[in-house]
């Protein structure tokens, strides 16, 4: 083996030379590792709560009379009357 430093060398007496050292990780164990853990994350943050988490609906703010009137003239709900009452607030 021409790698070895140790090739012209002689070995003292009740030593052994080391051994070739090994990948222990192939780049491929590595990708597939990467890859475990990029997916785990995202099933963990993403996945789980959209799936699993299911909030009871709130109930409608107070309204002044003022914000109510707006409604009835828009037609819609929850939606007109937020806004309404943001808008006359600033």
């Amino acid at each position: 083996m021409a790698d070895e430093p140790t090739q012209g060398r002689p070995i003292p007496r009740g030593w052994q030379r080391h051994p070739r050292e090994r990948m222990l990780i192939t780049p491929l164990m590595a990708g597939l590792g990467g890859l475990l853990a990029f997916f785990t994350v995202v099933f963990v943050v993403v996945w789980l709560p959209i799936h699993t988490f299911d909030p009871l609906p709130s109930t409608p703010a107070p309204t002044s009379r003022r914000s109510r009137a707006g409604t009835r003239t828009t037609g819609s709900t929850r939606t007109s009357t937020t806004l309404a009452s943001w808008t006359r607030s600033r």
